[in-house]
């Protein structure tokens, strides 16, 4: 699944992607994540992560 659009400079950025659990899951927790890698995670009822 998508995790992070990478943009820089002028035209077309990245994408990340991560398998949805655990590496989504992980990524979703970490301060720099986009915030709607959380809401997208809820969704598909993998947040939060289970301990």
């Amino acid at each position: 699944m998508l995790v992070q659009i990478i943009e820089s400079g002028s035209g077309p950025g990245w994408s990340l992607y991560a398998c949805p659990k655990p590496c989504a899951q992980e990524y979703a927790g970490r301060s720099y994540a986009p915030e709607w890698l959380a809401k997208e995670l809820t969704e598909l009822g993998l947040w939060p992560p289970e301990s």
